[in-house]
């Protein structure tokens, strides 16, 4: 008797022939999380271009201090926290569902007995998981776009920075007269005010 499979994403809901040739069991499911690569910027001096919403294209210097440094990195993992729990509770929760009936090698009468128990536990349709997984993921954009990632808390502008005019005169590049200072106050909403279970649902 053939292995009866139903597709899924990141594997497939699949039964096989239990000892009792009438009945059917599980087998294990595989999923594995997508992968956090993270990068930031470390503490110095740099020159940075500014593109506003509204207004010229601008330069600026910017001096991160050690504790902007910190905040920073304190921004990043919450991304990767966030991609790590949407993975928990969405497919690695579906996969410790099937695995344990698989593994206890609960019978069920039919194929579809089998995945009406899965779906009963798991509160999900397996044709469901993949769209679930993926639309947990983009979750972690409401960080940067709600602009708790952006030091100072919003997107650059031109109307409030003093700048002149550079001496090179074929770019016509503005320069900012005054730096921009990154330091732990200039992140108030990294840290624990917004937390994953309340961005990842």
């Amino acid at each position: 008797m053939p292995t009866y499979r139903k597709t899924g994403q990141q594997g497939t809901l699949s039964t096989k022939p239990a000892a009792n040739p009438k009945k059917w069991v599980l087998e294990e499911f595989t999923a594995t999380p997508s992968c956090c690569s993270s990068f930031f910027t470390l503490a110095g001096t740099y020159t940075e271009t500014v593109i506003p919403k509204k207004g010229s294209t601008y330069e600026r210097s910017l001096i991160i201090k050690t504790d902007g440094e910190k905040k920073i990195f304190e921004g990043e993992k919450e991304h990767c926290d966030d991609l790590k729990y949407a993975f928990d509770i969405s497919l690695g929760h579906y996969k410790n569902v099937v695995n344990d009936l698989a593994q206890r090698k609960v019978e069920f009468v039919s194929q579809d007995a089998a995945e009406e128990e899965v779906t009963r536990r798991a509160g999900l349709k397996p044709a469901k998981w993949a769209a679930h997984y993926s639309y947990l993921l983009t979750r972690t954009k409401i960080r940067d776009t709600n602009f708790w990632h952006t030091a100072g808390g919003r997107s650059p502008g031109i109307e409030n920075v003093e700048v002149y005019s550079s001496p090179n005169r074929k770019t016509g590049n503005l320069i900012a007269k005054k730096p921009f200072v990154v330091d732990e106050a200039s992140f108030p909403e990294v840290g624990n005010k917004h937390k994953t279970p309340d961005v990842i649902k």
